[in-house]
């Protein structure tokens, strides 16, 4: 494991060096890789089992090993939310997944401070565990942490496929976050995040890889009707003309959900094919507490939950009681007020009691 993050911080491709394990390694990377299956497959308990007997083995010194422990829990914890989502259970807050990513990254990374990461050498591993404990932690200038990661990777020595492997999930959650805070709004010029989008995805045609690609598609789709929105507003028929035109050829790359289900999507050039298998799921909308009481002139925070991820709107149904802002909401005077976010076309609402 040491080896591997050495190499990864020199931005050395591990995928293709050769790494001669004694039996007890190979044993280790088979037992790991195991419990990452299980994982995958969507069969949690057994992770959290095969974890609980692995950690069992694990000194609490051995960071590397006990980084491993911590970023599965952090998966686990997620893997958990996608399913309560399925079934309208309650969520796990993510302050514990925020909590779990940071102390996986400060095990080798003590000073995870965004600002100072031109000064670091840091391996894929460790970029991504900063990615998820920023997205978790709430943090205030999050966009500008993610703007960071994007220039560490971008004047890194890692070659194309080392790239392919961060570089698309930076770029997705830095753009993501800027729709989540409002930055990115119809109507307006977009244009500016259209270029680190489209490097995303021309590196992942370069290298074959599809990490993030349907994502940041979505999002490119998005940038480009709001910039042809902004034009239009402006009088400019052909330059909102010349957007549309583009957001017609990126739209030819994008997957339209109807119905929940499974689907192989198959795509053929030059007497080739290659398909992929899509599951598509119901969109689910999530509120931390569908009752609230606040006391006049104070506060209290509703945590709405959106899968696919969406902007979240909020709106009070009667401001002279309760005002309500990104979740926020403030007593005004003495009464009941129905609190209501709105994503992926759903609306849930929370019953608030101002005394």
């Amino acid at each position: 494991m040491l080896r591997d993050r050495l190499l990864g911080r020199l931005g050395t491709n591990t995928e293709r060096y050769e790494n001669m394990l004694s039996a007890s390694e190979y044993e280790e990377w088979e037992y790991q890789k195991h419990i990452l299956k299980r994982l995958e497959t969507g069969d949690t308990e057994d992770a959290k089992r095969l974890l609980e007997d692995y950690s069992a083995c694990v000194c609490e010194n051995d960071r590397l090993r006990m980084q491993f422990i911590l970023t599965v829990q952090a998966r686990i914890v997620k893997r958990q939310r996608a399913d309560a989502c399925c079934v309208g259970a309650l969520l796990p807050h993510e302050e514990e997944l925020g909590e779990v990513y940071g102390q996986a990254l400060k095990l080798t990374v003590p000073a995870a401070d965004c600002g100072e990461i031109q000064k670091m050498c840091l391996s894929i591993q460790e970029l991504s565990l900063m990615l998820e404990y920023k997205r978790y932690h709430c943090a205030d200038t999050v966009c500008g942490c993610y703007r960071n990661i994007i220039n560490y990777i971008d004047n890194s020595n890692m070659d194309d496929k080392e790239k392919a492997r961060i570089y698309p999930k930076a770029v997705y959650y830095y753009l993501r976050q800027e729709f989540l805070q409002g930055f990115l709004r119809a109507g307006e010029d977009n244009s500016g995040y259209l270029d680190v989008c489209n490097e995303a995805v021309r590196l992942l045609k370069r290298t074959g890889k599809t990490y993030y690609l349907w994502e940041l598609l979505e999002i490119k789709d998005r940038i480009l009707a709001n910039t042809a929105a902004f034009w239009r507003k402006l009088g400019k028929k052909n330059e909102a003309a010349k957007w549309m035109q583009l957001r017609t050829g990126n739209r030819r790359w994008l997957v339209t959900a109807k119905t929940a289900g499974t689907v192989a999507i198959v795509a053929s050039a030059n007497g080739l094919s290659a398909g992929c298998v899509v599951t598509i799921k119901n969109c689910t909308l999530m509120l931390s507490s569908e009752t609230a009481t606040v006391a006049r002139g104070k506060t209290l925070t509703l945590r709405a939950t959106a899968t696919p991820a969406a902007t979240v709107t909020w709106r009070s149904g009667n401001t002279s009681v309760a005002t309500v802002s990104n979740g926020v909401v403030r007593g005004v005077k003495a009464g009941t007020v129905n609190i209501m976010a709105t994503a992926n076309g759903i609306t849930k609402i929370c019953r608030v009691t101002v005394k």
